[in-house]
């Protein structure tokens, strides 16, 4: 939640209106409807979807991921993802959707249209349609209204094929009794628990140990490594030889104005009910009057707001710390919220605020007004500045002589003599390495790999200094001898033959309880530790156990006629055998006090579900040819 109320407020509207416009249901991106002159990505009974279309959705999706995974990214996950597959498919599931709705007959009537975009509330002041704001958020995306609209129309038509579809599902109360069974019903059991770790008595003979390295060999070849000699020029260094003028400092600080301008802030706290979007008005409304009544707690003064938030508030992110959300701009808020928590005064809170969250009662905890930091208290800052930036530069020519130098010599290490500067050798190392004196920039690290022995590299600037430096040696990857490597390979071996110790004492103890011997009595003369949980519920954590996804998958698999799994359970701590204590439902009268809220979780699964099929059944009766050279 506060990830996302922490977005730009330009980034959410343009978000509001990507999702308005593509996002219906499961859609993402905004994309060219037909371009025929372009190279075609993929055909769909005829129809052509371009390679401009899908290089639209791609990176649409592209940013997205960016977005949520930040500087995370990287090509694994990029990999994982299959984003140019989920852009094919997406573009190929509107495609026929659209084809559909064209055979149904369906249409977007202008009004229709017009009303659509006049109810959005992203173009909306004070509750009316804006065409001034209309035209602005549409030159800011670069859309013009007629593009806009001939999307919005699509969209529209998308979302009456899929209301078609999902027009046609029905829940009865029957299926939902059987769905909350299933989701509520509870299991306990008995383990036995063999560790890998209870077999430590096994040592692996000495041929053993020859055979698996020589197995083996590869996992325990060497990295490439290399030694090098290098001299860093610190700026800082340099910052007693520069002089900073008043003049310099003036004209830094009116080009950098900015800078020195602090933004209108407020400290916020809140208390969220939640509320889908599109969610039906008498859900809304029964929404507001539950934070219509928290609301009467918070400002009675017999409660305090922080421990109202703890106890009522949904936002999980902010909850626990009595709803303090922490200091926002204007326009770091999503705009019906910001726009009421900028317009009240310190410890005022307000009624209950919509948003597309839910319903939000605000409390302003602090303000902090905007301000300009004045030049004579700037300039302390300005001069370390501009010291910095003249001493970088005269340390980069310091650098640049050192380096001529070092080319007519040969060697760093006496052109650093020369010049009266430390020279540093480093031990030898590999790309992972980290060294002391020696930052772990992708430039430097990469050059000294990139160099033969002797070479002298370019001036390289990394962890805010520069550096130069002559690879000492180079060192190939090499398998070494099992004698070098020997406690390591002892340890692997000694690791998997403990492992499959424990496994196999593990299928032995299945067999002997298969066989009728009680759980207990198979136990004995073996390390096993035999575990008895608590009830528990599916996706939860097992007592007594912890976290063990396989294992609670297998447990609510077995059954009274039926209480032993079939087959030992690896875990996270070792193997299991496992058997069914007892399995129990919810009762009646739980079932009936949500029972609503089931019919509608379950309604929305089946939309899916019967969706999922629909497109399922469409593609496979559809001729659909693929452009597999633009997924490469």
């Amino acid at each position: 939640m506060l990830q996302f109320m922490r977005q730009r407020a330009s980034s959410w509207i343009i978000k509001g209106i990507l999702s308005i416009i593509v996002l219906a249901f499961i859609f993402m991106g905004v994309g060219n409807f037909r371009n025929q002159n372009n190279v075609t990505a993929a055909t769909v009974n005829g129809d052509e979807i371009s390679v401009t279309e899908f290089n639209d959705r791609y990176y649409v999706l592209l940013d997205s991921a960016r977005q949520q995974f930040g500087n995370q990214l990287n090509d694994e996950i990029l990999k994982m993802l299959n984003l140019k597959e989920q852009a094919l498919d997406q573009l190929i599931m509107e495609t026929l959707m659209l084809q559909k709705a064209v055979s149904l007959g369906f249409q977007v009537s202008d009004q229709e249209l017009s009303d659509t975009i006049r109810g959005m509330s992203v173009f909306q002041r004070n509750g009316s349609f804006s065409p001034d704001l209309y035209n602005s958020i549409l030159k800011r995306n670069r859309l013009t209204p007629e593009s806009f609209e001939q999307l919005q129309k699509k969209e529209m038509l998308l979302q009456k094929v899929k209301q078609l579809i999902d027009d046609s599902v029905k829940v009865s109360e029957d299926e939902a009794r059987t769905w909350y069974d299933w989701q509520q019903a509870e299991v306990k059991i008995k383990a036995a628990l063999f560790k890998p770790g209870d077999f430590s008595q096994i040592t692996p003979s000495e041929d053993a140990l020859k055979e698996y390295f020589e197995e083996h060999k590869e996992e325990y070849r060497t990295s490439e490594k290399t030694q090098i000699t290098y001299i860093r020029f610190n700026p800082e260094e340099f910052t007693s030889q520069v002089t900073v003028s008043d003049d310099e400092m003036l004209q830094y600080y009116n080009d950098h104005r900015d800078d020195f301008r602090t933004d209108k802030t407020v400290e916020v706290s809140h208390i969220l009910i939640k509320v889908a979007a599109n969610a039906p008005e008498a859900t809304v409304s029964a929404k507001e009057a539950e934070a219509m009544k928290i609301f009467d707690m918070v400002t009675s003064g017999e409660q305090d707001f922080a421990a109202v938030a703890k106890q009522y508030s949904e936002d999980a992110g902010s909850a626990f710390k009595g709803g303090s959300l922490g200091k926002f701009k204007k326009d770091e808020l999503v705009a019906p919220f910001a726009e009421k928590a900028f317009s009240m005064e310190q410890n005022e809170i307000s009624r209950p605020v919509r948003t597309s969250f839910g319903w939000h009662i605000i409390k302003v905890d602090k303000i902090n007004e905007a301000s300009v930091t004045p030049l004579p208290v700037a300039k302390v800052e300005i001069q370390k500045t501009l010291a910095l930036e003249k001493a970088r530069e005269l340390a980069y020519e310091e650098a640049l002589n050192v380096f001529d130098a070092a080319i007519d010599k040969g060697s760093v290490e006496q052109a650093a003599e020369q010049f009266k500067r430390d020279a540093e050798t480093t031990p030898l190392f590999s790309r992972t390495d980290s060294l002391e004196g020696v930052p772990a920039s992708g430039d430097l690290i990469s050059q000294t790999f990139d160099l033969l022995e002797d070479e002298i590299s370019d001036v390289v600037e990394a962890g805010g200094s520069y550096y130069l430096f002559q690879v000492v040696q180079r060192v190939a990857p090499e398998v070494p001898d099992l004698a070098a490597v020997r406690d390591a390979v002892l340890e692997d071996l000694s690791t998997q033959m403990r492992d499959t110790a424990a496994k196999e004492a593990a299928e032995a103890f299945l067999a002997a309880v298969e066989d009728g011997k009680s759980m207990e009595a198979a136990a004995e003369n073996t390390p096993a530790e035999i575990i008895t949980s608590d009830y528990f519920k599916r996706q939860a954590p097992i007592p007594e156990i912890g976290n063990e996804a396989e294992l609670s998958r297998e447990a609510f698999l077995l059954t009274p006629e039926k209480p032993l799994a079939d087959n030992v359970i690896t875990g996270s701590k070792g193997y299991y055998v496992i058997y069914l204590e007892d399995r129990r439902l919810p009762e009646q009268a739980s079932f009936a006090a949500e029972k609503d809220k089931v019919m509608t979780q379950l309604l929305q699964v089946k939309k899916q579900d019967v969706f999922s099929e629909w497109l399922s059944a469409m593609k496979a009766e559809s001729e659909i040819k693929r452009n597999e050279r633009i997924l490469n």
